[in-house]
């Protein structure tokens, strides 16, 4: 006589479909245009905040600024130099933070700038730095408003000597460095038509 084994049934959860939907449409119920019975195991609602929104709750924005004074700009003395010093008219490095400062400054609070350079020697010994600041006190880089920043910066077309080659790293690091407990925002001022290169030695850290 043979024995025979009844195995229990097994359960096959067959895929039938699927739908897109939001909380806002399955709080409405049911209509002609959404009949669906859904059992929901668990959800949670996620809020999902834009930049205007953080604003509006009071996030304040460090502004910090880097121009590149590298030689590939040209001689600030001549009219086809990017940094250009005319009496008449502000050069495009000049035009460039303007535009951008006037409107984020209304999210700084302080409106303390924090402003640098990079790619230029500097005086009295020739040295070249890639993260000097504009206004020489390297204790307190900040310039008071948009106004103090470019101030800074025609000074120190003044002085300093265009050099290279085009390295962000030092000075990135050093914004990184001053912002590692706030949030802020960095505008390094440079045009597209100058070849960049990095050092090897060094390394681009973001916060």
């Amino acid at each position: 006589m043979g024995r025979t084994r009844i195995e229990p049934p097994t359960l096959c959860h067959d895929f039938i479909g699927e739908f897109t939907t939001s909380y806002r449409e399955l709080s409405r119920g049911q209509s002609q245009f959404n009949v669906y019975e859904v059992t929901l195991l668990s959800f949670k609602v996620e809020s999902e905040y834009t930049f205007v929104d953080f604003i509006r709750g009071g996030t304040q924005l460090n502004f910090t600024v880097a121009i590149d004074f590298t030689a590939s700009n040209g001689n600030p003395s001549q009219p086809t130099s990017l940094h250009y010093m005319s009496p008449y008219q502000m050069n495009a490095y000049a035009m460039a933070l303007k535009a951008v400062g006037e409107i984020i400054q209304d999210y700084d609070s302080d409106k303390l700038f924090p402003a640098y350079g990079f790619g230029a020697k500097l005086p009295p010994d020739g040295k070249i730095s890639h993260a000097f600041p504009l206004n020489s006190n390297t204790e307190n880089p900040n310039c008071v408003g948009i106004e103090g920043v470019l101030e800074a910066y025609f000074q120190s077309l003044r002085t300093v000597q265009l050099y290279g080659p085009t390295n962000f790293s030092p000075v990135i690091n050093q914004v990184a460095r001053s912002s590692s407990s706030s949030y802020s925002f960095f505008s390094s001022v440079d045009f597209p038509s100058h070849s960049h290169s990095s050092s090897s030695s060094d390394s681009l850290h973001f916060r």
